[in-house]
């Protein structure tokens, strides 16, 4: 090979590096814009974490406010099942109070015809024993 051949191989591949040496360029170029690319997602990657994080806190957050509401929702019909019960005894107890006053004067009234009942059996008694008396006596001789 002569020294004409080698400048000949020389520029062939001169030729043929240029055009990779540019690619590798681009490739330098493209792999610099995907590390800020890689720099940009990791950002976001932080981002999100830290949305999500705030996302748990909240969630936290309204599971305790809604555990208080349902305790007192809870405490609030309680109440007004109370108040109802008591309504509903103070209605009982305005009724009873006309039904006792009603049951007393009839006890009374009872009462008053026992007693009546009993003076009349006791003059019925004495009645018959009188007549008895007249039906078993021996004539006066």
């Amino acid at each position: 090979m002569t020294h004409q051949d080698l400048e000949q191989i020389r520029t062939l591949i001169r030729e043929e590096i240029a055009p990779l040496q540019s690619d590798v360029a681009g490739l330098k170029s493209d792999v610099t814009g995907l590390k800020s690319d890689v720099t940009v997602l990791q950002a976001d990657v932080t981002g999100l974490k830290t949305a999500v994080t705030g996302l748990q806190s909240d969630g936290t957050s309204l599971r305790s406010e809604l555990a208080a509401m349902r305790s007192e929702l809870a405490e609030h019909i309680t109440e007004q099942m109370r108040d109802m019960q008591t309504e509903i005894l103070r209605g009982l107890e305005a009724f009873a109070r006309g039904n006792f006053s009603r049951l007393h004067i009839f006890d009374t009234r009872i009462s008053s015809n026992d007693t009546q009942l009993v003076a009349t059996n006791e003059r019925i008694t004495a009645l018959e024993e009188r007549v008895l008396y007249l039906e078993t006596r021996r004539p006066q001789q």
